[in-house]
């Protein structure tokens, strides 16, 4: 799914099987074309691995609302 996928949603619960399941492995199969969007919980995308995977043009960007540390 990672490889053909646009968008990419995270709508699942914060638990010890879910947490960093999106890092750069992940990231890696993605198209540069794709968006990610997580409005579920903090921690479920390494975020250090999302801000590599933006700025290497890895994916073409992100969403956010929550966050591991909220501001």
């Amino acid at each position: 799914m990672l490889e053909r996928a646009d968008f990419i949603t995270v709508h699942l619960p914060k638990t010890p099987e879910t947490t960093g399941m999106i890092g750069a492995e992940q990231f890696a199969l993605m198209k540069p074309t794709a968006y990610v969007v997580n409005v579920a919980r903090g921690g479920l995308i390494d975020e250090q691995a999302l801000y590599t995977a933006l700025t290497t043009g890895e994916i073409a960007g992100a969403s956010l609302d929550v966050f591991t540390s909220e501001p």
